[in-house]
């Protein structure tokens, strides 16, 4: 129940139709004559650079950590040096995924080494040499916030706040970095929530759309409405690789681990509503639906780093799994999810297996998923395909 309670806090956090926006403001903290007023909470001044792990004119970039990624094959080991571009053709924002370790139910702006610098490293760092990057920091609801949750079943964090601080990371970047050009929003789990949030309450039905090259909203639940499109976020979901304007979304599970009845990731709605699954090895025309993998060295909840290699030392902060991946869309009458086949073979000097797995207790919790390497079992893919996107977004707006 606990776990599950966890899992159902993650999903609440942008029930974009039912979380507050500004219009709700005022009636919120309008006080009846026996209460004393609550001030709304204001946004986070991005004109700040502390305020950026990752910015084009920030010293110290977070982005600048090394991507570099070690090609593991069946019986050796090739390196790929991952370097920045001096011109990239778009850009990326991103948002990161629920990592802070802060007392609070809502987390400081002083990232943490373990937590947000390491999130964005693991997830974000590798976008270098396809896009300029733009990561801010904000007040997100914290991990002790989501385990207050599970012995209470209530939510003590400010939503609001933490949309605010998106909402203007965004503005700042429109104001002074964007000049009119293509934008992928990138985000997992609370991230993703957040890119959800943005798009349904602020981007969608503005010119803003326009901007829009593609959104990766990964790791969390994406409501598919009537017409097949991102529920309320003015985006369909993507059916091709050479397509702008368009949605990617994902939950991921093991093949033989499917997700459980009561999982919250990729539960459809009540109302019969069903989540998205689109598979970016489908789109991108993959021979077996293989995926191009970027695990971390050392993935979130690790411990140590993972010997992809047994007997050769990996130096990089990412490997390849060439072959080992591949992904299929699966459905049943609870859930949407991604499905992951890893091949493992006992003949060859690889390991058998990845990380990723949620633990609890020693085990695998089945709720979870692959939830904390989402993204990295298929960066690679992700990075092919915003090149595409980006190129259809250039040509329509040449033709425009």
């Amino acid at each position: 129940m606990r776990n599950n309670l966890l899992i159902g806090a993650l999903s609440a956090l942008v029930l974009v139709a039912c979380s507050p926006d500004e219009s709700d403001v005022e009636t919120a903290v309008t006080p009846t004559p026996e209460t004393t007023p609550t001030p709304a909470p204001s946004a986070a001044d991005y004109s700040n650079l502390d305020l950026w792990l990752c910015h084009p004119d920030k010293d110290n970039d977070v982005c600048e950590a090394d991507a570099s990624y070690t090609v593991v094959s069946a019986d050796s080991a090739e390196t790929v040096d991952v370097e920045a571009i001096p011109d990239p053709a778009y850009d990326c924002f991103y948002i990161y995924p629920t990592i802070s370790m802060d007392a609070g139910a809502n987390s400081d702006l002083t990232p943490g080494e373990h937590e947000e610098i390491r999130a964005v490293s693991q997830q974000f760092a590798p976008f270098k040499d396809k896009c300029r990057q733009f990561a801010p920091l904000y007040r997100q609801l914290t991990l002790a916030e989501l385990a207050s949750f599970t012995e209470t079943g209530k939510l003590s964090g400010d939503l609001l706040m933490r949309y605010l601080d998106v909402k203007a990371a965004w503005e700042d970047y429109l104001a002074n970095d964007n000049e009119g050009r293509g934008v992928v929003l990138i985000g997992h789990s609370q991230g993703a929530a957040m890119i959800q949030e943005l798009l349904a309450k602020h981007i969608n039905n503005s010119a803003e759309m326009d901007l829009i090259i593609s959104a990766y909203a990964i790791g969390y639940n994406t409501p598919v409405a009537p017409d097949g499109s991102a529920f309320n976020m003015g985006l369909p979901l993507c059916t091709r690789a050479d397509q702008a304007g368009c949605m990617v979304s994902w939950v991921s599970f093991r093949e033989d681990a499917p997700p459980p009845a009561e999982a919250l990731f990729g539960q459809k709605l009540p109302i019969g509503v069903r989540e998205a699954c689109v598979n970016p090895a489908v789109l991108l025309e993959s021979e077996n639906n293989a995926l191009d993998a970027r695990l971390p060295l050392q993935p979130l909840g690790s411990f140590a780093p993972v010997d992809y290699l047994p007997g050769t030392a990996i130096e990089t902060s990412f490997v390849s799994l060439p072959g080992m991946l591949s992904a299929t869309c699966k459905a049943n009458d609870t859930h949407d999810w991604l499905a992951i086949s890893v091949s493992g073979n006992g003949e060859d000097t690889r390991l058998d297996d990845i990380p990723g797995d949620v633990v609890m207790a020693g085990k695998a919790d089945p709720n979870w998923g692959l939830h904390l390497v989402d993204m990295n079992i298929a960066l690679g893919d992700i990075k092919a395909l915003m090149d595409r996107q980006s190129t259809a977004w250039t040509a329509r707006h040449i033709e425009e």
